[in-house]
């Protein structure tokens, strides 16, 4: 498997679905129209969709950015701010849809809050 980057659309909340696209190899207009949503995504925005693809996956919480699994839909938190993040994780590598292809965030910035690992 090979992840393409996408970017979510500038301005925009559609960073769930720029993630979704980007492990499912499709468009970020396709995603917002299977999810029926094209703004701020929920975990069970993010879980309709991998049921419908019948990718078997498992939710966690998580505190360690090191920790996650190697193939995860990853939400973050910001210090001192209120609105999360999603973003992928793929081989050691974030596929973040607003900053771009990373290996590592600044963890003194950035918080884990849950993990959808894909089995």
């Amino acid at each position: 498997m090979r992840i393409k980057y996408r970017a979510q659309p500038n301005h925009s909340s559609q960073c769930g679905q720029a993630v979704l696209a980007m492990l499912l190899n499709k468009d970020i207009g396709i995603i917002c129209k299977e999810m029926d949503k094209s703004g701020p995504t929920r975990n069970g925005d993010i879980t309709k969709v991998l049921k419908a693809y019948n990718i078997k996956h498992k939710y966690k919480r998580c505190k360690h950015l090191e920790h996650i699994p190697n193939v995860a839909i990853v939400k973050i938190g910001f210090e001192g701010q209120s609105n999360t993040h999603w973003t992928l994780k793929f081989k050691n590598v974030f596929y973040d849809p607003t900053i771009g292809i990373i290996k590592e965030y600044n963890k003194e910035l950035i918080e884990p809050i849950s993990e959808l690992e894909i089995l």
